[in-house]
Order: structure tokens, then sequence, then C-alpha cells
């Protein structure tokens, strides 16, 4: 995906654009404006190149004909020159207009100049330069020319150096920092936007220092923002209500059945009581996902996960599989919530009561290095289906038991642990889910009692 520019940038571009286009304009006005077909003028670089052509010998000035430009030699008879310098010395070249003699007598305190005329004999230009550590003065006319080219090098001159050059700095630069630093309060907005949850402590948008176009638009995002946690925080009240309620008839149920003679009925009806209890305890997990709600302690994984298999064996056999849990004699370290891994490791059993085939063997293995392993014979899960399992109310079949909720939160406890949690081919062909944690040393776990 292209990178898209940012407002100031694109705002810049157009802006520098449009003021360009407006000097070009200028220009061609500006020239139809003063151009006269009837005026004639010989331009300054044109006199400067025929001042190379003049040098000082023996204290004398002298004009070699061979560099005078070849435009001034096509040019002769009408055509003249005239040269002074700071010693005094004087050479010329052609014949002076009369109407021009007084000005080239005062050539040592004129500048750079100018002369239009309506003939080409009346125009002339008038230039400095510096020669032998001295200056010399440079009066030349009678030139044909055309002068609509000298009016177009005159106004580039003039107002392309000294208007041009400063528009496009201040596009560049200018306009670019007073933009970015109007603009600086959408970034400030677009940095608050990414952050934002579902957590009522969540600040909303602040619409400061932005432009008055989009400040309707923030505030109806934070309006939008503002409904949506009302409508979690009812869902979340319901949740929690509605999980709380159904432990007490489960509770009671569980002791009435468990007051039932051992048969197969019995056998379904702990099986289905279990899941009912699951999915009560994941609504539970989900609102506390939602709200970060955890507790950080020194955990050791292979006594969390032996209480587990403690837990949940009897469900396991009852349901047909066989049962072995397999741990280091060693205790495994780890950081973490024990509330949350419990109901993980939980969580990933009963799927795989659910969908191990009611077939085989369901393995729960605690390895040295913080991995946890729930294996089953079932009939597996496909390759391309094994990032779908894990998002919320995902199932792969339709029609299996299950509120699609397991997976998703050992997932979420997995990833906030600083661990990970994948999906392999068990030795059997079913189904493996493996949990990687990171471990603490002895001395970390003695520290963080």
């Amino acid at each position: 995906m292209s990178k898209t520019s940012t407002l100031s940038t694109q705002l810049s571009w157009q802006v520098g654009l449009v003021q360009v286009a407006m000097f070009m304009l200028s220009t061609i006005v500006t020239i139809l404006i003063l151009w006269d077909p009837a005026i004639r003028q010989v331009p300054r670089d044109f006199a400067e190149d025929v001042a190379e052509a003049i040098d000082r010998r023996d204290g004398q000035l002298q004009i070699s004909l061979d560099r005078l430009p070849e435009a001034f030699r096509e040019s002769e008879p009408r055509g003249w020159i005239a040269a002074v310098d700071d010693k005094g010395a004087r050479v010329r070249l052609g014949v002076v207009p009369a109407e021009l003699e007084t000005l080239v007598q005062a050539m040592p305190r004129l500048k750079d100049s100018d002369i239009r005329g309506d003939s080409s004999e009346l125009a002339a230009a008038s230039v400095i330069v510096e020669r032998d550590g001295g200056q010399l003065h440079v009066m030349v006319g009678g030139v044909p020319e055309r002068s609509f080219i000298s009016t177009i090098i005159i106004i580039l001159r003039y107002i392309g150096i000294w208007i041009f050059l400063p528009v496009v700095l201040a596009t560049v630069v200018v306009v670019s920092l007073v933009l970015h630093l109007r603009l600086r309060g959408l970034s400030r907005v677009a940095a608050q936007a990414r952050a934002i949850d579902l957590s009522p402590h969540s600040p909303l948008l602040d619409a400061r220092d932005v432009p008055g176009e989009i400040q309707p638009m923030i505030e109806a995002f934070n309006q939008a923002l503002i409904r949506i946690r009302d409508a979690a925080r009812v869902r979340d009240r319901f949740l929690s209500d509605a999980a709380h309620e159904i432990r007490m008839p489960i509770a009671v149920v569980g002791t009435r059945i468990s007051t039932l003679p051992p048969s197969a009925t019995r056998t379904h009806l702990v099986t289905d009581l279990a899941r009912l209890e699951n999915i009560a305890e994941q609504l539970l997990d989900l609102q506390r996902m939602e709200h970060h709600v955890d507790e950080r302690n020194t955990v050791d994984l292979v006594a969390l996960c032996r209480e587990v298999a403690g837990d949940v064996a009897p469900l396991v056999v009852e349901s047909g599989y066989s049962f072995a849990f397999d741990a280091p004699p060693a205790p495994v370290q780890v950081a973490g919530d024990p509330g949350a891994l419990r109901r993980m490791v939980t969580n990933l059993l009963q799927n795989a009561v659910v969908h191990g085939g009611r077939r085989g063997e369901i393995q729960l293995i605690v390895r040295g290095d913080g991995r946890v392993e729930i294996c089953d014979c079932g009939p597996g899960i496909p390759k391309e289906e094994r990032d779908n399992i894990f998002a919320p109310f995902y199932r792969l079949n339709s029609g299996a038991k299950g509120s699609g909720l397991g997976l998703h939160l050992a997932r979420e406890v997995a990833v906030r642990h600083g661990g990970a949690i994948g999906i392999s081919e068990s030795p059997t062909g079913g189904a493996c889910f493996s949990v990687t944690l990171p471990t603490v040393s002895a001395s970390d776990a003695q520290r963080g009692r």
C-alpha cells in the first residue's frame, strides 16, 4: 500500500503551484504592458561582452576588433563604443550620436544604466566592469536589437530574482511550517483516536487547536463513542449478571446429579452441566479480559496444570476418553495471573473433550521451557482454519456445541502473559494446542514473591 502524503504537504504543493502559476501570469501581463515595438534598447549583458574586448596597454585603452561580439561587427557602421577607465584613459569606436555626447562625457559619474530610444542609433547601455584592479566604464549603442526579448530579460532579471525566489522560499519553508503548526492539532487527535478503547476512563478526542470545519466531525465521533461505551456497559452488566445468576442453579443441579447412580444418562448430564458451567465462566472471562482485570504473581505451571488435570479428569473419562498428564519433576515458574492461566488450560482441555471425537486419549503435557500442550485423537483442524478458530464466537463446525469463546479467551490469556499459542497435528492425527509462556528464573521468582 502506497504511503499517503500528509494534508500539510498536499496544501504546501498546491499553494506553491498556485503561486508559480500566478507569477508566470503576472510576468506575461507585465511584459505585455511594458513591451512597445517602437522602443529599442541594448541589453547590458551585450555591453559586458563588448567590454571584454577592451584592454589597457601602455596606459592606453585599446579595442580588439576580432574579440567583439559578432552581432556588433554586423551592425557597423551604426554601432558605436565609448570607454573610459578610472585613470581618465578613453577610447572610442564608431560615431557617437550628438544627442548622447553629454552622457558619454559624464560616464565616470554614471552607474549601470539603460538608454532607450525610438531608433537603434539612440539606444545604448552603460556598464561598469572591473579591469586590472580598477574600473572600466563602457557605453555601447547603435546595435539593432529586439525590444521584446530585452523586456523579458529585464523582467526576469529584476522581478524573477527579487520576487520569484522569495515566493518559492516562502512556499517551501514558511508555508510548510505554518501549515504544519496549524494542523498539529489534527496529528494529536489522530494519536488520541489510535489509543481509544471502550474503557470508561479512556479520554475522548480533544477538539481544541483543530480547524473549525473538523470540530463538528470530532464532536460527532465523541458522541458516537459515548453511545458505544454505554451499550458496552449495558452488555457487560448483563453478561456479568447472567453468569452469576446461573451459577447457583448449576451448583444445585450438580449436587442432584451426583446422587444419581452411574449410567449413560448420568454421564451425559455431567458433560452437559460442565459445558454449561464452562460457558458461564467464559462470559465472566470475556468481561475480565475487556477490563484488564488480572493479578500477576509467580506461578508454578506444573502445580497449576496438575490441579486443573485433577478437576477435569473425571469429565474427560466420563466423556469416553483416557487421560494422561506428564510434567517435569522440577517446578516451571512463570509470571502471571494464576486464575487466568488456570482458565486457559481448562478451556483448552474442554475444547479437546468437545471436539476430540470421544475416542482415544487426551494428553496434558508441561515442558520445562514453559510450554503447555493439549493433544487429542480427534479429526484435527485444517491448516487453512487454524487462524480463524481463535476469533471470538467462531466455530469450525456450525453444528458443534460450544460458545466459540474458549479458544479466543485462551489466546488472549497467552498474549497478555507475553506468550503465544499455536496449533499442530498430534502424533495420533488429532489437534495439538501448544501454549508458550516466558519463564522466570528461581532468583526472579524469589524476588517476585
